[in-house]
């Protein structure tokens, strides 16, 4: 039993009376508590026998030896103001004063001790401050601890960015909140107002007091729980929390009745993750539906690689699974030339740079297929890169267009004629050596330029515009024409080139790859043989005018005079005279027919226009058609007569054709100027054809096209079913 201090004065008081110190010893000897006494300066004047068994020290240690000297540094200011204080005060039970400081054991630990001091400076029986201590340096290790561990929980409700709680079970078997912290930043309220509201209502949706009730049971059998809930804050917010709750032990029980855990916010990492799983969706959606596989593989520092993940595609072109080619390994599947290359592309891609080639890969049936292969590294959080994904796309096929397209390219750049792509605009977009020798430019310099740079008379891209009809392109069939090509310097040579015009459509436009032949020396060859025909044709009809025809003209004068002198000497044989001339009239015309047909356009008997109006009485006449003609006379100036000539059997054939083939009843023929071009042009009211089916069939039609190209002119035949024909030829007016 602890003496109380009112007794322990009173005992003090009587030894001072009775200077009996046997009697104070026997009565503090066996004190539970340290009893001391000090004098105003602090010095120890008493100090029982307890402070051996607390302090290790003997009574005669301490006798004469201020309590300063004992005292922990840190207590030792606090200390001097406590006593100070107490020695102000008077002897009133009000003026207890309790503290707690480091005493230094004697082994050089420091020990707690709770004290409570009584002045008694003025009791002349004591003359000193009575202190009554006892040990606490147990208690004082607990608090610590719970300091250290409440220190602990709300470093660990900072840390996880939640809120710590711990929960006991009271005699209803319901858990009840002990104490939590950090309840503001998941229940958006503080503590005091958590407690009051009751953890159960932030509980929103169904099932949930059936889930925590199937959850009790499993904390008493000592099972911690992970799970998730969904919350209403105070704020009104709707909130995902994850609660981990650990059941804990009473020591003395064994009973599971108390409950520690944390409540964490998840709500942007849940909605993180599913917006995860949803990309991760349609990645591999994605990925299944592109053209060729994507593919997820792991790089070492070495640069070999697993595939982890493949796309369906992955089977499909390499013929086996991703464990057979880990299996065999990657370098079964690359060309010996690539291994290195290979390896030193995934170091790049540690490094975090992306990739991108093409390479010819062997597949697992032994087959070798072209891809085009992009390689994505994938950082992770400490910023190494162990993962890349790939994107594969099989370009086999392009490779082998390519191929074609290639040994294509070497042809025309080995062709002898020139090769000019132009686009619908006229701009150049191609051409090979042999056109750049043509026209005597450097090599690629014309791309990019219009074909108007081209010296060409007439102007390509005009050969190209009119030859441009819809019928006609649709076939693909090539435009053949001619044309001038003047010569880059004054004093070159004009050359006559062959043009065939192919119209195509590349990537959804029209182009034009026109194919330029140096036709000089047959032009001249052709031009020198219709010329000769011409002369002999134009000399045998002249033969046949001025020879036979007027040999016949004697004759049938001849006849003549012999016809009167028998009507007068032999009447009888006046009939059969007038008969022999009419015969011999007859062969006269026939003959001047030949003549002309020979040679029907000759400039001193009228020239081009004279001879298209005659040829339009003619086959009116001949087809009982109306044949109309207005031609330009002025056209006959400078006009070569080996070029009226062609133009006199274009029209020629036209009419022809509109009577025999389109049943025409209405034909017009025009000669006349068309800027700087002179224009022969035949319009019909016929039946009409299809011109792209019918140009390959009928010779007439071919002859119309090679006179005009051979005056370095163009034809164009437009018609339509039931529509007629419209024949126009452009030509040059000089020579």
């Amino acid at each position: 039993m602890v003496p109380t201090k009112t007794a322990t004065l009173t005992a003090l008081g009587a030894l001072a009376v009775d200077h009996s110190d046997a009697r104070l010893r026997a009565l503090t000897e066996y004190a539970l508590e340290i009893i001391t006494v000090q004098d105003a300066s602090g010095a120890f004047t008493y100090v029982n026998e307890a402070v051996t068994r607390y302090l290790g020290y003997a009574v005669s240690d301490l006798l004469g030896r201020n309590a300063a000297e004992f005292l922990h540094p840190d207590d030792t200011d606090a200390m001097r103001e406590r006593f100070r204080a107490v020695m102000a005060s008077e002897i009133t039970p009000q003026d207890l004063n309790r503290f707690e400081y480091r005493f230094r054991h004697r082994d050089g630990s420091w020990c707690w001790l709770e004290s409570v001091a009584v002045n008694a400076l003025g009791n002349p029986a004591v003359v000193g401050v009575i202190a009554h201590s006892r040990d606490i340096s147990w208690r004082k290790a607990n608090e610590r601890i719970l300091l250290l561990n409440h220190a602990r929980y709300r470093t660990v409700a900072d840390l996880s960015a939640g809120a710590v709680h711990e929960y006991v079970m009271n005699a209803a078997g319901v858990y009840e909140l002990e104490w939590v912290h950090g309840t503001e930043r998941v229940y958006g309220c503080n503590e005091q107002e958590y407690r009051r509201l009751g953890w159960k209502s932030f509980h929103v949706g169904e099932g949930w007091e059936e889930a925590s009730i199937a959850r009790t049971q499993r904390y008493l059998a000592g099972e911690t729980i992970e799970f998730l809930v969904k919350i209403r804050r105070a704020d009104g917010q709707i909130r995902w929390v994850e609660v981990k709750n650990r059941p804990i032990a009473e020591p003395s029980t064994g009973k599971f009745t108390r409950l520690v855990g944390v409540a964490v916010d998840i709500t942007e990492r849940k909605q993180a993750g599913d917006a995860l799983r949803e990309s991760e969706f349609r990645y591999r959606t994605v990925a299944e539906l592109t053209s060729g596989f994507v593919y997820e593989a792991t790089v070492d520092e070495a640069g070999e690689t697993q595939v982890i993940w493949a796309s369906p595609g992955f089977e499909t072109f390499f013929g086996c699974t991703i464990e057979d080619l880990n299996r065999v390994g990657w370098r079964s599947f690359f060309l010996p030339a690539d291994h290195a290359g290979a390896i030193q592309r995934r170091k790049r891609i540690r490094e975090g740079e992306r990739t991108e080639m093409e390479l010819a890969l062997k597949t697992f049936r032994g087959d070798t297929r072209w891809i085009h292969l992009a390689n994505q590294p994938v950082i992770g959080f400490d910023g190494t890169v162990e993962r890349y994904i790939g994107v594969v796309h099989d370009i086999t096929d392009r490779k082998v267009s390519e191929e074609v397209l290639r040994s294509q390219a070497l042809a025309i750049e080995v062709m002898h004629e020139g090769v000019v792509l132009s686009d619908s605009a006229g701009v150049i977009r191609m051409t090979n050596p042999a056109l750049d020798r043509m026209f005597g430019t450097v090599a690629g310099s014309l791309i990019g330029k219009h074909l108007r740079a081209l010296p060409c008379d007439p102007p390509l891209d005009r050969r190209i515009a009119e030859s441009a009809d819809q019928a006609t392109a649709s076939t693909g069939a090539p435009l053949v024409s001619e044309l001038m090509v003047r010569g880059s310097q004054e004093g070159d040579a004009t050359l006559f080139v062959e043009a065939a015009i192919t119209s195509l459509v590349l990537r959804g436009e029209r182009f034009w790859l026109t194919v330029l032949q140096d036709a000089t020396t047959r032009r001249l060859l052709e031009r020198e043989v219709l010329e000769a025909s011409n002369r002999e044709q134009q000399r045998i009809g002249n033969d046949l005018h001025d020879g036979l025809g007027q040999e016949l003209t004697g004759i049938a004068l001849l006849l003549r005079g012999l016809e009167n002198r028998a009507e007068r000497e032999a009447p009888g044989l006046s009939a059969s005279i007038e008969e022999i001339a009419l015969l011999v009239n007859d062969a006269i015309f026939t003959t001047r027919a030949l003549a002309r047909g020979l040679s029907p356009v000759t400039f001193d008997r009228g020239g081009l226009a004279l001879a298209l109006v005659e040829l339009a009485r003619r086959l009116s006449a001949m087809f009982h058609i109306n044949v109309r003609c207005e031609a330009d006379d002025r056209l006959d100036r400078g006009l070569e007569s080996v070029n009226a000539l062609h133009l006199y059997r274009i029209a020629q054939e036209a009419v022809t054709n509109a009577a025999q083939h389109g049943a025409a009843g209405q034909v017009s023929i025009a000669l006349r100027f068309d800027a700087e071009r002179g224009l022969l042009r035949i319009e019909d009211n016929g039946n009409g054809f299809n011109p792209a089916t019918q140009q390959s069939k009928g010779l007439g039609l071919r002859i119309m096209h090679y006179r005009a190209q051979m005056m370095a002119g163009s034809l164009r035949i437009e018609s339509a079913r039931a529509r007629g024909t419209v024949v126009s030829c452009w030509f040059p007016r000089g020579s």
